[in-house]
């Protein structure tokens, strides 16, 4: 990202001295000052960490320092409205939080997002963190595209591909790499995978099985279906704790 303005202390969290979780919030008033010409569509913000009361040592998530390996790096707010802005002029904006989130808004709205689309109410944010994730889009190009061309030099083709997940990647990518091929889903497809799929013209070739995962491992099923390529991943809406790894195998 490019930095346009100068950095601001957003909050100063004491955990030490909170004592109800359902009072933990608060609004403040920030005053961030352009530093050059340019236009603003998000706030960029990071955490630091004073393990103990002398701030010798610290854990920070900051651009250039050396996070934690199983926690974000950086997070991005975007604005409602991309805002330009000149060299030395003032942006104002509310910062705000409460037991759960954090989030930027105009000094007359300070209400918390609500999700109208449904997208990140259905999934996580590992799975949603993948759509940004070039590593592995391009490992999972790599491979579909691999075994693509395997079966077309054997004069065969894949038509239908079983995904076993609840997830949105995995069908899209393969449906997307794959174009002779129909890729199955398991569970119900709601209003969230259909609008993703039809906005990415994946919707005539991604449909849904109707059946949940257990459903499909019994009897016969994958046997009398003969799909040529299985594909899964462990994200089921249904389960309690997802896991979140990523791997290729045939």
């Amino acid at each position: 990202f490019t930095q346009i303005s100068n950095e601001l202390k957003i909050f100063d969290f004491k955990f030490n001295e909170i004592t109800e979780a359902s009072s933990f919030s608060n609004t403040r008033l920030l005053n961030f000052e352009a530093i050059k010409d340019g236009c603003a569509h998000a706030v960029v913000y990071w955490w630091k960490a004073y393990m103990e009361s002398e701030e010798s040592v610290v854990i920070s998530t900051e651009p250039g320092s050396s996070p934690p390996p199983d926690h974000w790096r950086q997070a991005v707010f975007f604005l409602s409205k991309p805002r330009n802005l000149k060299k030395r002029e003032v942006f104002e904006t509310l910062a705000c939080h409460d037991k759960d989130h954090i989030w930027f808004s105009e000094a007359s709205d300070p209400c918390a997002p609500i999700c109208t689309c449904s997208f990140h109410i259905s999934y996580n944010r590992h799975q949603i963190r993948k759509m940004n994730d070039k590593r592995l889009k391009k490992m999972y190009q790599s491979c579909l595209r691999k075994l693509n061309e395997s079966t077309v030099k054997g004069k065969s083709k894949i038509e239908k591909i079983l995904s076993l997940s609840d997830g949105f990647y995995l069908p899209s990518i393969a449906a997307n790499e794959i174009t002779s091929a129909v890729v199955y889903t398991c569970g119900e497809m709601n209003k969230a995978d259909s609008n993703f799929y039809q906005f990415n013209s994946l919707g005539e070739r991604i449909k849904s099985l109707g059946m949940n995962f257990e459903q499909i491992l019994e009897g016969d099923f994958l046997f009398n279906e003969k799909f040529e390529l299985l594909m899964a991943e462990p994200f089921f809406r249904d389960f309690e704790n997802n896991w979140s790894f990523e791997t290729a195998a045939f």
